[in-house]
């Protein structure tokens, strides 16, 4: 069996969100150092009137307290409030994995202004669960593939699951444009395992150029142990993740 990588996108923390509702930075270092998730994408929100170097100072705050584990952990926006121009609308737009956060001086606000600026960073393009994208879902995707000349990826799922018709949604509009799908947990207290991107390569990145990532849903309901998650990883052909507490 080839080696699995693993990897959870889209996670919120508590430092990084207004209101402060998701979990602290810490316990997602606490859950991996006890899980063997290869990378963990951050993305907190933010808005272009905000400070973006208040918010790149936490991200190297984050840096400093994953101290060995820092190497698991990528840092992005989501930026909710892009002007969509030509509908006179506002989208939300995921810069994932963004390599240079020394380029955002201050948050854009034009839709062509966070591409241009995510592509120039080495982010990501995303574009964020489905329920935010999805009123501009034709007409947004087809500006951004054939007037801009970007190929996002398209988050098709909510880890949720509450929305599962505008889920079924994003998957068939990116493969009408044929374009990657990445699965995001878009945490807030949810467990990593919860959404997972398992893939052959050894990146994120690699894996959306490729088109090759299988994803793996669990529950988040009280219930459910990661035992019987690591059971259908198992299963799956991926026993990566081990050593985790009998329940969450």
């Amino acid at each position: 069996m080839p080696g699995k990588h693993i990897e959870v996108s889209h996670v919120h923390t508590k430092e990084g969100t207004y209101p402060p509702i998701a979990l602290p930075f810490s316990k997602r270092v606490e859950e991996i150092k006890r899980l063997k998730i290869d990378k963990v994408h951050i993305a907190d929100k933010v808005h272009f009137k905000e400070n973006i170097k208040k918010k790149i100072s936490i991200y190297e705050r984050f840096r400093g307290e994953a101290g060995e584990y820092k190497s698991r952990f990528s840092f992005g926006f989501e930026i909710i409030d892009v002007l969509f121009a030509p509908e006179n609308r506002y989208v939300e737009i995921y810069g994932c994995d963004i390599q240079d956060l020394g380029l955002w001086k201050k948050c854009p606000h034009a839709l062509e202004e966070v591409c241009e600026l995510i592509e120039k960073s080495g982010g990501i393009l995303i574009l964020p669960h489905p329920y935010a994208w999805i009123s501009v879902r034709d007409s947004g995707t087809r500006y951004i593939v054939k007037k801009l000349g970007y190929r996002p990826a398209i988050e098709i799922n909510y880890s949720m699951r509450v929305f599962p018709v505008l889920n079924f949604m994003a998957r068939k509009l990116a493969e009408k444009y044929d374009l990657p799908k990445v699965y995001g947990l878009d945490g807030f207290e949810e467990p990593l395992y919860a959404a997972l991107n398992i893939f052959p390569e050894s990146s994120l990145r690699d894996a959306l150029r490729n088109n090759s990532i299988t994803p793996y849903f669990s529950s988040v309901k009280p219930g459910v142990t990661f035992k019987r998650v690591a059971r259908t990883l198992h299963d799956f052909g991926c026993a990566k993740l081990t050593g985790f507490s009998k329940s969450h």
